[in-house]
């Protein structure tokens, strides 16, 4: 009965640990169902590859970095666990790594002329992703017109 009682203690402490480091963890695919709108600005900026070669990365970094939503804080929550595709910039900022394929040009285009004193809003989905190692550049997002 005793330990009964401690197991069950310990259970429910690490389902209580679970919910409160992983907010965002609402179910298996309601994540990937969320589309999130970010303020920020477009960058370059170089990463390590796998073979410890330098690669160039288009990012958007999040700015301000109050911005908390579901997309945002499991970004977050990768980070801190070592998770090293996207970082926070010298500024506390969130850098996330974006792809444009799929993504009009006139599009891609705002978003490459935006800059840190020209914000801009963009609409992004987190992308369903196979576990294990993904290149220096891959994006867990998808920016949605």
């Amino acid at each position: 009965m005793k330990y009964t009682i401690i197991i069950v203690t310990i259970v429910i402490f690490l389902i209580s640990a679970f919910a409160i480091n992983n907010r965002s963890y609402r179910g298996p695919n309601d994540l990937y169902n969320t589309v999130e709108v970010v303020t920020g600005y477009y960058s370059e900026i170089e990463r390590e590859g796998w073979e410890g070669e330098a690669v160039r990365c288009n990012v958007f970094v999040v700015e301000p970095m109050d911005q908390k939503g579901d997309i945002i804080e499991n970004l977050l929550y990768h980070i801190s666990y070592g998770n090293t595709v996207n970082s926070i910039d010298a500024n506390g900022n969130l850098e996330v790594n974006i792809d444009f394929s799929g993504v009009s040009e006139n599009k891609r285009n705002m978003i490459r002329m935006s800059s840190k004193d020209n914000k801009i809003d963009i609409s992004l989905q987190r992308k369903v992703s196979e576990d294990g190692g993904v290149p220096s550049c891959f994006s867990f997002v998808t920016i949605v017109e």
